[in-house]
């Protein structure tokens, strides 16, 4: 997934009519990027203690868009946007959602100066 495609998703993603949804979504982003950029300073040691914590702030971003899919699919609005995503089962599209976060923090850091 590039920058610009991730970009795409999350303005569709943004359509959500769920201020709640679309909230715990973006805190779910950059709550999980926070954690995968603070690894880069973490030794062995410390990854491996916080290791347990980045895998449920993953996994709650990806229940975050799940959850945005299908209330969007059951309200008949347009999430075609979540079949261009990879299979978030799969360890290279898991990897990818990681991506897909660390987008969303990096986009709204930027767009916000």
């Amino acid at each position: 997934m590039t920058f610009e495609q991730s970009i795409q998703l999350y303005k569709q993603i943004e359509k959500v009519s769920n201020d709640f949804l679309k909230k715990e979504f973006i805190e779910k982003a950059i709550d999980y990027a926070r954690i995968r950029t603070d690894w880069y300073f973490m030794d062995t040691d410390s990854r491996s203690k916080d290791d347990k914590s980045r895998r449920i702030k993953h996994d709650s971003f990806i229940d975050s868009i799940n959850a945005i899919s299908r209330f969007m699919a059951k309200n008949e609005d347009d999430n075609s946007w979540y079949n261009e995503l990879p299979d978030y089962r799969s360890p290279a599209g898991r990897k990818e959602w990681g991506d897909f976060a660390c987008y969303i923090h990096c986009y709204i850091g930027i767009r916000l100066r």
